[in-house]
């Protein structure tokens, strides 16, 4: 596997890669329908965008997304994080939900491009298994906003496009489901590791609003609501 290729080919189509993960200072989505209303945001957001999203996890004050695609860059994605809180809170004010993102509330995401699909492969799991390591759940596979029951076949969120990452297993085992669950379980038994590709993203204090501080070519760390 070419470790410098940083895209998943299939079909004739390349696809850049990218984890996004979104902290809050508040406990913005705590009960189940502020989080129901931010993952019809990000499919909203995503569809306008024309980016795929491969994973992903709500929990109380954080988000973490796996998502790319043709020809995504890192202002795609910071793009996609924007519009998601922005039409989360058009979404609660309509439903009169009011400051549903209150004054004073500090957002800060951070944008790791993968090198490859193993990579991928490994946020994709960390991302699935954050709400056990987190305390949400005794068993990733009982908790409910995550796109790991999708990729099991118990849900269909939407949102998901999981053909490429399911046609990447492919390749090394004819039954990917039943793989991805052994990946997963394995990852469980570990207690969830932190991948290496993103122990090197670190959040870092912002003074400016929508300020980006660009590391490379490749992450990003950036103020998104202040």
């Amino acid at each position: 596997m070419n470790r410098k290729d940083p895209r998943l080919t299939a079909g004739g189509m390349t696809r850049q890669i990218y984890y996004a993960d979104v902290k809050m200072n508040k406990e913005l989505f705590s009960n189940e329908w502020d989080k129901k209303l931010l993952l019809n945001a990000l499919e909203e957001a995503q569809e306008l965008l024309r980016v795929e999203v491969y994973a992903f996890c709500v929990l109380d004050d954080r988000l973490r997304v796996l998502a790319g695609g043709t020809d995504v860059r890192t202002r795609t994605v910071r793009r996609l994080v924007n519009a998601a809180l922005e039409q989360f809170e058009r979404q609660a004010e309509l439903i009169g939900e009011k400051d549903a993102i209150p004054a004073g509330t500090q957002i800060r995401a951070n944008i790791l491009r993968m090198e490859d699909e193993k990579d991928a492969l490994a946020v994709l799991r960390y991302i699935h298994l954050s709400p056990l390591t987190e305390g949400y759940t005794i068993s990733a596979q009982d908790y409910w906003w995550t796109s790991y029951s999708t990729y099991r076949g118990h849900y269909n969120w939407t949102l998901l496009k999981i053909a490429p990452v399911m046609r990447y297993l492919s390749r090394y085992d004819q039954r990917p489901v039943q793989a991805l669950a052994e990946y997963h379980r394995r990852g469980e038994a570990l207690r969830n590791p932190i991948p290496s590709c993103i122990r090197r993203g670190e959040f870092e204090p912002i003074q400016t609003e929508d300020t980006c501080i660009p590391q490379g070519n490749i992450n990003e760390t950036f103020l998104v609501h202040a």
